[in-house]
């Protein structure tokens, strides 16, 4: 296995950036969780000089969460990657306007400080069901420091005419017993449902109504312009269906990106399904390419089939 290594990034939003805070002058602790790289990229044909974020979405928060999904990554050969806990969006106002800040914000931040810290030249961006926000909101800025390629795994936001409030949880609810039971969909679960409680007796669910109403095809098009991106998706998804994520791209004319339907319902990337389609969009953000559905998703063993060699 890889080193895998936890980090907490303290951040402290300045003047500018608390009209959405709750308790403005309050710092934000983030929690990551860092995949090392441990062998010789100019090997396998990957770019040393690049690190991917991965923003994980609704329930996956807890150093739990993290380590599982981290080991379950790691066994599958990503390696340069790091994940970040659900966006804290219980410390923001209940509005779309401060949820897409904060979530833009906390990305833009833990990848300023990433790049510091590895120096590295490129970031790609990986975003999971309600992660795609942050990184959607993030890469759409002409000066986000993800530079790089993204990936969006069955993504919030590509779906938004028909994800009504009902439907999303009731929805949530198929999804939870399509899944296997292992120990971190359990912990996602139990987190999600303590989340969305916790938002109807806080906000009476105005933030739930906000991400289900929440449209990223505007940003998707603008980020198609200067970057590549693929859409990850599960046939058996319920939340998000394939054919509903592509017929609405299709009817608003996005063409550009890279589309792949793999197998499963919509799992954490802490459980096994969840990572195999995890580890597949790592391979593309960090190659550019999409791997056949026969074929496993260890970079180690792929980019020597994928690459020619140098003569």
């Amino acid at each position: 296995m890889p080193r895998i290594t936890h980090e907490t990034i303290t951040l402290s939003p300045d003047a500018d950036e608390i009209n959405w805070r709750r308790r403005p002058l309050s710092p934000l602790d983030i929690h990551t969780t860092t995949i090392h790289t441990d062998y010789d990229e100019s090997e396998t044909g990957l770019d040393e000089q690049s690190h991917t974020i991965l923003q994980m979405g609704m329930g996956n928060e807890g150093a739990r969460v993290r380590q599982i999904t981290a080991e379950q990554l790691g066994a599958r050969g990503v390696r340069g990657i790091t994940i970040l806990d659900a966006t804290p969006y219980r410390k923001v106002k209940p509005d779309e306007e401060s949820l897409t800040s904060l979530a833009a914000y906390v990305v833009d931040s833990v990848a300023t400080h990433i790049k510091e810290q590895y120096e590295v030249d490129t970031l790609h961006a990986i975003g999971e069901s309600q992660g795609s926000v942050a990184v959607l909101e993030s890469m759409r800025r002409p000066d986000s420091p993800l530079n790089g390629r993204l990936g969006l795994i069955h993504p919030l936001g590509l779906t938004p005419e028909v994800l009504t409030v009902p439907r999303f949880f009731g929805r949530m609810l198929q999804s939870a017993l399509q899944n296997d039971i292992e120990l971190a969909g359990m912990l996602v679960g139990i987190h999600a449902t303590q989340r969305g409680l916790g938002d109807l007796f806080l906000t009476g669910g105005r933030q739930i109504t906000s991400a289900a109403n929440y449209d990223g095809t505007a940003a998707l098009r603008e980020i198609l312009g200067s970057h590549d991106v693929a859409v990850f998706a599960g046939e058996d998804d319920r939340l998000f269906p394939p054919d509903e994520i592509e017929r609405h791209l299709t009817r608003v004319g996005i063409y550009d990106h890279k589309y792949e339907i793999g197998e499963g319902p919509h799992a954490a990337l802490a459980s096994k399904v969840g990572a195999d389609m995890g580890s597949r969009a790592c391979f593309f953000v960090r190659s550019g390419l999409l791997l056949s559905q026969e074929t496993s998703a260890s970079p180690q063993l792929q980019f020597s089939r994928v690459i020619p060699p140098l003569i």
